[in-house]
């Protein structure tokens, strides 16, 4: 079985969409803080590539950060 590296936050139950495939996810189940911090860096960083984005590109960056 193939391996890669999903590094980022889980949602919509892919933890077990991928235990339900056969695969053996390695994962960690964040605090709410931990959560949190990571939810607001997530913004920061989608909010920083809105800002450098081109113009033709930026529609598709706010896009992103929803």
């Amino acid at each position: 079985m193939p391996k890669f590296k999903f590094s980022k936050l889980g949602r919509n139950k892919i933890v077990k969409h991928q235990i339900s495939s056969g695969a053996k996810p390695y994962y960690k189940q964040l605090t709410d803080k931990q959560h949190n911090e990571e939810l607001i860096e997530k913004i920061v960083k989608e909010a920083q590539e809105i800002t450098h984005a081109k113009q033709t590109e930026r529609v598709s960056e706010i896009a992103d950060a929803q």
